[in-house]
């Protein structure tokens, strides 16, 4: 039976009630959340996500027990292959649980650019240097706009790099209609930090607290 591994946490918090298919391996200190991997599954299945989210919630309890979220795709063939690792990386997995205790993850989607600027600009008739010349004009203007942007954006992560404790972030692709970016922060600061961005210079989302997939 293939297992993939979904999260690690202390084992000494105790069971909790997990959905069908999900289930805890402890080993010593540890405890590993698992999830059964069917063959062929869909990875977009709406309801084994649905599952998979709240398996993580009841394991991370809003923050209360510090959760090592994995990546998807760690699947293994046996449960004692997921025994092993907790094994031979017990002492690092135990330092980042210690380094994350406290601590959850806000992410921030910023808009880059508005669905009117985001439209290429109109293709210059077949003749005329004027059209060319607009044309061109268009795409200089965007380029400045999205410049702009970009200058916002990091104007706004340095601001809010002040009240958290790390931040993850890359720039955006050309011509990305937003940025993203991680902070983390402690428990006790995600109201003041949402609070903050009510004074955002752009339009933003705000994704969590969710446990700290970008600081493992």
């Amino acid at each position: 039976m293939k297992l993939e591994l979904r999260a690690i946490r202390r084992s000494e918090v105790g069971r909790v009630e997990l959905p069908a298919g999900f289930g805890l391996l402890v080993v010593d200190r540890l405890a590993a959340l698992v999830e059964v991997a069917a063959e062929g599954a869909d990875l977009r299945d709406r309801e084994r996500l649905r599952r998979y989210q709240k398996a993580l919630d009841l394991c991370w309890q809003e923050g209360a027990i510090t959760l090592l979220p994995v990546r998807a795709g760690a699947i293994f063939s046996h449960p004692s292959e997921i025994a092993r690792l907790l094994q031979e990386r017990a002492a690092e997995f135990e330092r980042d649980l210690t380094r994350l205790e406290g601590k959850v993850e806000l992410g921030l989607r910023l808009a880059l650019i508005n669905k009117a600027e985001s439209a290429p600009p109109n293709p210059p008739a077949p003749s005329g240097q004027s059209r060319g010349l607009a044309y061109m004009q268009q795409l200089v203007q965007r380029q400045t706009q999205e410049q702009n942007h970009l200058k916002k954006v990091e104007a706004i992560i340095e601001e809010l790099a002040t009240l958290a404790l790390e931040q993850s972030y890359l720039p955006p692709a050309p011509n990305a209609t937003f940025a993203e970016v991680a902070f983390l922060l402690k428990r006790e600061d995600v109201v003041s930090f949402k609070t903050q961005l009510q004074h955002c210079a752009l339009p933003a989302i705000i994704i969590g607290p969710t446990p700290p997939f970008s600081f493992v």
